[in-house]
């Protein structure tokens, strides 16, 4: 069994706590579920040290136009909504495959803690074993290739 103060379920940049992640996926990220990326998450991709190469990568997102059927059997500009906004440090979105956001994310987060993710696995319960306890929570996860579990028990006062 496993302490740590954070479980995180899904992959993504975990910080600089005591912490596992899993992801129920066998591989990172081949091709994107989600291609947009934020301002807001721009910036704080920066914090990360991979907003530079992110942003050199990415295609800016100047304006979203959309379509709508004519009603003579022809699609027409519908509707315009500009992407540059004033007063904000990024363009309003940028479009890039989450397999590369993923790719660099992973290749920091290895850079910089000694964990990476533990692909196939999934929660299977989560339960309270003792509210004094350092580690009260107590996580079982499973394998998704296989019929393995293990136990992790999980800090939850915030230090």
């Amino acid at each position: 069994m496993d302490n740590v103060d954070v479980l995180i379920v899904g992959a993504a940049p975990a910080g600089q706590i005591n912490h596992r992640i899993i992801d129920k996926r066998s591989t990172p990220l081949a091709a994107g579920q989600a291609n947009a990326i934020k301002c807001v998450t721009m910036e704080m991709l920066h914090s990360l040290g991979v907003g530079d190469i992110l942003e050199r990568t990415a295609c800016r997102v100047d304006e979203r136009v959309f379509w709508n059927p004519d009603g003579h059997g022809n699609i027409k500009r519908h509707k315009v909504i500009p992407g540059i906004v004033t007063g904000i440090k990024f363009p309003r979105e940028f479009a890039l495959n989450q397999g590369i956001v993923e790719s660099l994310l992973l290749h920091n987060v290895k850079k910089f803690r000694a964990k990476a993710v533990e692909y196939s696995k999934v929660p299977l319960s989560v339960k309270m074993i003792a509210e004094e306890d350092e580690y009260p929570v107590q996580v079982e996860l499973q394998s998704t290739e296989a019929s393995m579990s293990v136990e992790l028990d999980v800090q939850t006062d915030h230090r």
